[in-house]
């Protein structure tokens, strides 16, 4: 009955299928179970929509009603450690939750069991609830986790003054992610230039990254500075020095000419045939020197590069047909395999295989012909090694290609990564991360693409997921998606639960990838702020792009096509050869474009950009090499 003064706010009800009316509580967070009376309800946005209750086991209800307030009861005692509660709060609490799990665990058994974790696992905090115990490796009985016992989480305190300019920079760094010389003003009570000059060589400005007027734009720690292209950096350095005298970057000129990569020569290059740096006419006065064809007849062989494929293709004019036969087919090639053939196979990094087309029952197969192949592959050989005594044989030639090696490949610094001053809020204090673990946190947050090339054990698990909330902290990701192979789903939850108890994930099975829950996954993800959403690589593999994406990327692919196509008419005077593997690529885009705009089966409802996701890890990353793109 309610009472005479009560209100209910229409605009905070929602009326599901004229099953019941409910207010909306805030309390609750989004996608997560309340009871009200013998009724089930989940918050879904600003509704609170009822939810069925499976017939099986006959207990169903009260199991998911236990499990809402051990959940419940977790959460609490999580938000007590943030708040800073004294040890006499938490044991209390931790008392009433020991009592309440062995109440539940006496009636239906531990959490994890199968029938628990079915009854409530669309429950988005039931990742948190489950993680609260340890499983047996046969996965039949548990212990009681940390939370019971310990304290999990130490409430996190940001420095707000320090008289030390470089332990304010780690502030700065640890706090916004970047060198900001405002704050460092601010915890030091120390003007810009005190600031500056007490920072020295620690910080540099960038004039890539400063906007005109802004005098605290741009600063960058040396070991971002002083690393990456520093060639490039060292360019623009100078240019900015000469046209902005007595603004410091003199500083910057002077910093990078001390950590310009030492220049390679030709004893430190290894060239082998097909590498594309190389000038295609060097490839083609090779082939002429070995078969001891005249200047006077070079335009009979050209040597064309496709970078669409990275494919190499030589063509011979037909005057050229029998000329030095002796060396095409006995010196560097054999009788079944030309020299062209063969050199044309070291330019595309393909071992030369002859085979032979037999028929059997009446079907024509192709049988390796181990003879002639290895035969074949003996002159391959010999022309590599050949290749090898001649490329830097004179002087000229070796001068040009160690320069343009030096251009293109010798301009790069390797940073190094300090994450020592890092400090993690809400990690579990039990847990601390190795000084390695530390720098990967640090290269992730500050770099681009990061590889976690790291040996078995050395714990890339903690890392990624200190790295997901360093990240959050930041600003730098707001929904995180974790991808990891499928029997590892679950123990990746409980990891990054132990590692930080109080996150919020978003566990993302199988089931959710359905056709008829496609929709409800879609909204967990869109109306969660999640840590991270942890998915299997099978469910991942399930998730378009939108068409709109697919059309662009292969209209622009086509585009790229057609401009290469025109330049190779333009260039040769035969072209022909040359733009021949280019239209074949082209018109198997345009039939994948055609499929694609024609496709009526279009699932809107299950696309990656709908999600939210702006930020990607995935483990066993070597399973994603050498997939098309």
């Amino acid at each position: 009955r309610l009472p005479s003064d009560f209100y209910v706010n229409p605009e905070k009800t929602a009326t599901i299928d004229s099953k019941a009316e409910i207010e909306v509580d805030y309390n609750v967070k989004p996608l997560c179970y309340k009871v009200v009376g013998n009724k089930l309800y989940m918050r879904v946005g600003e509704t609170m929509e009822e939810r069925e209750v499976p017939n099986r086991p006959q207990d169903a209800f009260q199991r998911i009603s236990g499990m809402i307030e051990l959940r419940n009861t977790i959460r609490e005692i999580l938000d007590m450690e943030i708040a800073g509660c004294s040890n006499a709060q938490l044991e209390l609490a931790q008392k009433q939750l020991n009592d309440k799990y062995d109440h539940f665990v006496r009636n239906y058994g531990i959490l994890n069991s199968q029938t628990n974790v079915r009854l409530f696992r669309e429950d988005a905090d039931s990742s948190l609830l489950f993680a609260c115990e340890t499983l047996s490796d046969d996965k039949r009985t548990a212990t009681k986790a940390d939370v019971f016992y310990a304290r999990t989480i130490r409430p996190y305190v940001v420095p707000t003054q320090t008289d030390d300019c470089f332990e304010a920079l780690q502030i700065s760094m640890n706090e916004r992610g970047k060198v900001d010389i405002e704050y460092v003003e601010e915890l030091t009570k120390k003007d810009y230039n005190t600031v500056l000059d007490e920072l020295g060589d620690a910080v540099f400005k960038n004039p890539a990254e400063t906007s005109i007027g802004d005098k605290y734009s741009g600063f960058e720690t040396a070991e971002k500075y002083l690393s990456g292209n520093v060639k490039r950096k060292l360019s623009m350095a100078k240019t900015f020095a000469r046209e902005m005298p007595g603004k410091g970057f003199e500083r910057n000129v002077k910093a990078l000419e001390s950590v310009q990569p030492e220049p390679l020569s030709a004893s430190d290059i290894s060239v082998r045939i097909g590498a594309s740096w190389i000038d295609k006419d060097y490839y083609k006065q090779f082939l002429m020197k070995i078969l001891g064809i005249p200047f006077f007849y070079e335009d009979g062989i050209s040597v064309y590069y496709n970078p669409h494929d990275s494919s190499w293709r030589i063509d011979k004019s037909a005057h050229l047909r029998n000329y030095s036969d002796m060396k095409v087919h006995e010196v560097y090639g054999t009788g079944r395999a030309s020299a062209y053939r063969i050199f044309e196979d070291c330019l595309n990094l393909k071992a030369t295989t002859i085979y032979d087309t037999v028929e059997e029952d009446g079907k024509e197969k192709r049988v390796l012909n181990q003879a002639e192949t290895i035969a074949a592959r003996e002159k391959q050989n010999k022309i590599k090694e050949e290749f090898k005594d001649w490329i830097f044989d004179k002087p000229e030639r070796r001068d040009d290609l160690v320069t343009r090696y030096n251009e293109l490949f010798n301009q790069i610094r390797l940073p190094t990564y300090d994450g020592s001053y890092l400090k993690f809020p809400e990690m579990n204090p039990t847990i601390e991360l190795r000084s390695h673990q530390r720098n990967a946190v640090q290269r992730i947050v500050t770099g681009e693409n990061t590889l976690l090339h790291h040996v078995v054990g050395a714990g890339k698990t903690y890392t990624i997921c200190a790295s997901c909330m360093k990240l959050r902290q930041y600003g730098l990701a707001k929904k995180p998606m974790i991808v990891v192979p499928n029997h590892l789903v679950q123990q990746w939850a409980g990891e990054f639960r132990l590692l930080y108890p109080n996150s919020k994930l978003l566990i993302a099975g199988k089931e959710d990838l359905e056709k008829s829950n496609r929709k409800r996954f879609v909204s967990k993800v869109a109306l969660g702020d999640w840590d991270a959403v942890i998915i299997a690589q099978s469910s991942f593999a399930k998730i378009p792009i939108s068409s709109e994406r697919q059309e662009r990327k292969l209209q622009e692919e086509i585009r790229r096509i057609e401009e290469t196509i025109a330049s190779q008419w333009e260039e040769n005077s035969h072209p022909r050869g040359a733009v021949k593997n280019l239209e074949r690529i082209k018109k198997n885009r345009e039939a994948q474009l055609k499929k694609l705009m024609d496709d009526a089966k279009k699932d809107d409802v299950l696309i990656f950009e709908n999600l939210g996701v702006d930020y990607l890890f995935i483990d066993e990353a070597h399973n994603y090499k050498n997939l098309f793109l």
